[in-house]
């Protein structure tokens, strides 16, 4: 099998992200907050310890919402444009867990699109999630790859963190 480029995943497009969930005013006040001297981006970490204590961080899947924060950040690293939070509101507020959880498959799936390798899940919770493999990982990995291929599908993906408890 032949390995593919990597790509980074595309964020929704910025304009199913303003939505009616996601007002003008929600952005407005996040941003008054967030860019006192209007710079037009916010620092991913100021607006992770902001919705941490605020909406739609509980709307997101909380362990996920700093990692999936990230994969807006198309214009600056480490920042995020006006668009790029509202595309982020509206997946938390719009999206489903497995929309949320498929943005991460895509971005860790690099290698072969639409599979996510052992080893790329690996890499995935050590590196991303900063944790140490637990004992069982091998155990819960062959019980969720249905199919015996060494590589896990979205719904094989969703199904190994649900048990797995990233």
């Amino acid at each position: 099998m032949t390995e593919a480029s990597p790509s980074a995943p595309a964020p929704p497009a910025p304009a199913a992200a303003a939505s009616a969930a996601t007002s003008e005013s929600d952005l407005d006040w996040v941003y008054v907050k967030l860019d006192p001297d209007n710079t037009g981006s916010i620092p991913v970490d100021e607006f992770y310890q902001f919705i941490t204590q605020h909406e739609p961080a509980r709307q997101c899947v909380e362990h996920t919402a700093r990692y999936i924060l990230g994969l807006f950040c198309r214009t600056q690293p480490g920042r995020l444009t006006r668009s790029e939070l509202a595309a982020y509101i509206s997946l938390c507020r719009n999206g489903t867990r497995e929309d949320q959880y498929g943005l991460i498959f895509q971005d860790a799936g690099r290698r072969w699109p639409g599979w996510l390798a052992r080893d790329e899940l690996v890499r995935l919770i050590e590196d991303k999630y900063q944790q140490v493999l637990k004992p069982d990982f091998e155990d819960i990995f062959d019980n969720c790859d249905e199919d015996m291929d060494g590589r896990l599908t979205l719904a094989e993906f969703i199904k190994f963190i649900g048990i797995y408890e990233l």
